[in-house]
């Protein structure tokens, strides 16, 4: 997976599920608020404007998604 790669599935997807470093993600693209994040199964969701804000902002484990990129799974998206 390439950073292309992440931002192209979020940019055509509504609903998307990955794991990374043991923990597995949501993303939802569809809310009003803008582009959601979080854990699944905790209540400390981040929004983002764009797919560029998320991936330059938001951070697995205190890294960027840039710096894990290799370890994202993504393992559904619709």
């Amino acid at each position: 997976m390439t950073i292309n790669d992440f931002k192209k599935i979020i940019d055509t997807s509504g609903d998307i599920t990955f794991d990374c470093l043991g923990v597995s993600y949501t993303i939802l693209t569809w809310t009003d608020k803008g582009i959601v994040i979080g854990k699944q199964n905790d209540d400390d969701d981040c929004y983002y404007e764009s797919s560029d804000d998320l991936i330059a902002n938001y951070k697995i484990n205190g890294k960027y998604i840039s710096d894990v990129i290799d370890k994202i799974n993504v393992t559904f998206y619709s």
